[in-house]
């Protein structure tokens, strides 16, 4: 029997969202940081065998390192505004 991917567990823990329901501020930043880790894994490889320079994978990284302080800005402004309805 195979072993059920993490990919396929998230993907049937979020199968009844429908594409009008809003993906959650938390729920992008935890996909910034699994893909930051990834990067931070895999890059090394990838510049040691030639498939991405230093200066590429830097970039790369510098950009989600970017989106995840936007991000959490974005959650701490939405945990402070008061509820209007």
């Amino acid at each position: 029997m195979e072993r059920e991917s993490e990919t396929t567990k998230i993907f049937n823990e979020n199968e009844n969202k429908h594409f009008t329901q809003q993906v959650t501020v938390d729920e992008e930043i935890d996909e910034i940081k699994r893909e930051l880790a990834t990067r931070r894994r895999v890059y090394p490889n990838w510049i040691d065998t030639g498939k991405i320079n230093e200066a590429t994978a830097d970039y790369r990284i510098l950009i989600l390192e970017k989106i995840l302080i936007r991000l959490n800005e974005a959650a701490c402004a939405e945990s402070i505004q008061p509820k209007m309805f």
